[in-house]
This record gives structure tokens, sequence and C-alpha cells, in this order.
């Protein structure tokens, strides 16, 4: 005689097991709850942190130029709790951290300064000038306001000197006065320094040929003052150097035809030597024919004098020439023949006469050609 079917059997389900009982699940959530915290402190303890005495610095220069929190959080420390770039709408700000696996220890090798983005993100392009600011602030930027942007005091970058192993320092439009305290940074291995935009004043120093690792130079947009050092030429690893819209006087010196590593790095940024707006009297000099590597060359509304010399010739990977209100022109056509790469070509009241050449056709890239004013 068989026996009986159950039920499960009968509806062709398998039978399930008793279900645990509720304080069973709230006694392995507490037991999960602790393993975690038990694992977050240990990450914790074990977290590389930044010595006191950077963060102090970097408090001062918060204080200074009033960096806000949303920015600079001091709740949490520099190098591990703080976004590696913050960015607001017209702000962005970013520290650089080295951290050593054996000494459980960070050291800031960089620092951007809360600035506003970089100039092409609000700008239009002028065939003439490259870019045409939409403000009318110092040095032609739209300079954004934060809170404190306008503090005006004067901000103690030398300070940094004994605080940071720093390759880049990024103070650009931040309203900073005094001058350049390069004879506290020669110690540095500073390779990227900009102070665009800023209120700095006086001369550059000489002690600026000091800072041999430099690669990127840029001081455009202040109001700096005086001759060019000689001591610019001892900077042969520099790639980029943009003095213009500053108020600088007299003639290039001859030394900077050591920089022969004026070049374009990589396609989508072009570094290049740039003087505009500056009171540099004299002849274009022949030493710029060292520069063969140089890719953007921007003369305009200096008081150069012509005629251009045949050894402009030899940079044949310029891809943009812009040169304006040249002096004493003979009134010859620049030598460009040789530049298969030239895209943008600006002589605006250069005093050039006689007829266009013809090779201006024949070169492939050519998109610009501005020559108002002859």
């Amino acid at each position: 005689m068989r026996a009986a079917a159950s039920p499960a059997a009968v509806s062709g389900r398998q039978a399930r097991p008793p279900l645990a009982p509720p304080h069973l699940f709230r006694r392995l959530l507490v037991v999960s709850l602790c393993c975690c915290c038990c694992c977050f402190q240990d990450l914790r303890s074990e977290a590389q942190t930044l010595p006191q005495q950077e963060v102090d610095a970097l408090k001062q220069i918060a204080g200074k130029l009033k960096i806000p929190p949303t920015l600079w959080d001091f709740r949490l420390d520099p190098c591990t709790g703080w976004s590696p770039w913050s960015r607001t709408k017209y702000i962005v700000s970013n520290l650089t951290c080295d951290c050593n696996t054996t000494s459980d220890a960070c050291h800031v090798v960089g620092m951007q300064a809360p600035s506003s983005p970089p100039l092409h993100s609000h700008t239009c392009i002028d065939p003439a000038h490259g870019a045409e600011p939409d403000g009318d602030a110092a040095g032609g930027v739209r300079q954004p306001h934060f809170p404190g942007s306008d503090v005006g005091a004067h901000f103690e970058i030398s300070g940094l000197s004994f605080i940071f192993n720093s390759t880049l320092l990024d103070l650009t439009r931040n309203y900073i006065n005094g001058s350049i305290p390069a004879a506290a940074w020669a110690s540095l291995p500073l390779v990227n320094v900009s102070l665009m935009g800023n209120r700095l004043s006086g001369p550059i120093p000489e002690a600026i040929g000091n800072i041999t690792t430099l690669q990127w130079l840029t001081l455009e947009d202040n109001m700096l003052q005086g001759s060019l050092p000689r001591s610019l030429g001892n900077l042969t690893s520099l790639t980029r150097l943009l003095l213009d819209a500053n108020n600088f006087t007299g003639e290039l010196p001859e030394t900077l035809g050591n920089l022969k590593n004026l070049t374009d790095l990589y396609a989508a940024i072009l570094f290049h030597f740039r003087i505009d707006g500056n009171d540099i009297s004299g002849k274009i000099p022949s030493f710029i024919g060292n520069w063969t590597k140089l890719t953007r060359f921007d003369m305009q509304g200096t008081a150069l004098e012509g005629p251009f010399p045949s050894a402009l010739s030899l940079l044949q990977n310029l891809i943009e020439l812009r040169v304006t209100d040249l002096k004493k022109s003979d009134g010859g056509f620049p030598p460009i023949k040789d530049m298969p790469k030239m895209r943008h070509l600006v002589l605006r009241n250069c005093s050039i006469s006689g007829q266009i050449p013809r090779y201006l056709g024949t070169m492939p890239r050519l998109r610009i050609l501005y020559g108002s004013s002859n």
C-alpha cells in the first residue's frame, strides 16, 4: 500500500527550508557592520598624511587668498582627503602630492591656487590676436570673482620655498601683488611656473636664471617692467615663454638665442615665445634663427624695428606668426617660403610693400592671412 503524497509533491513544487528567525538576521548585520568599521579604522590608521608644517603653509595661503572651505577643506588631510581637482563654474583648484609608501608621509609637489578656467574656455577667436577677451579686467581677461578674489594684500609667495619640493606652481589670476621672489625659489626643482593675470610689479629678477629646471614660464598680464634679464638665457630647458601684456622696455637680450628648446610639445597646445604689448625696441634680432623648434611667434604692439631678418626662414616648424606695428621696415615680405606648416599669418601695420608672394597660394595649411594697414 502506497503512502499518501505530500502537498508539495502533489503541487510539483520542492519544499523550502524553514526561514531563519528574525533575530539571527539582526545579529549577522551587527557583526558585518563591526567588521567594516574595523577595516576602515585600519585603513585610516595606515593612511599617508601631509606633515603639519605643510598643512599650516596651505592654511596661510588659503587665508591670504581667501580660498573657501568648499575648495580647501582642512577638516580633511589635503593629500588623502581632498579631491585631486576642485572645479566650479569659474574656479579651478588643484593640489598634487607625492606620497612615500615606506615613510607613510606625503609632500606637496604641485599647487594650482583657485583661478579661472583656461582662457580658451571663454574667449572668441580674432584673426589678428588669436583670442579676444570678453571682459575689461586687468590684462584684458575677465577676472572671476570668488570670495576674497579682490583681497589686494601682498601675498608672500616666497614663503613657499622652505615648504614645498614643487615642480608646479600655478597662481594664475589671483590678484597677487609684489615682486617675483626668484631668489627664494632657486633651490626648488620647478618645471612650470605660471603667475599670469596678477598684479606683480618690478623687473624680472636676474635670479630667475638660477631655476634651470624651468620648462614653462608664464608671466603675462601683470605690471612687470624694466629690461629683460640676460639670465633668461640660462633657462635652456624652456619650451614656453610668455611675457606679453607687461611694461617691459629695452632690447631683447642676445642670450635669448640660447633658448633652443622653445617648441611644440603636443598638437593640442602650442608652446611658444610671446612678447606682445611691451615697449621692446631695437631690430628683430637674428638670433631668433636658433629657435628652430618654435611653433608660434608673437610680436604684436611692440616698438621693434624691421626688416625681417633672413634667419626667420630657419623657423620651418612655425604654425603661427603674428607681427604687428613694425617700425622702420624696408617693405620686404618675411621669408616664410619654407614653412609648410604655417596656418595663421598676421602681418598688420608692418609697412610691407610690393606684391604678395605667389608661393602663399601653394602653402597647403595656410588658413588665415591678415595683412591690413600695409
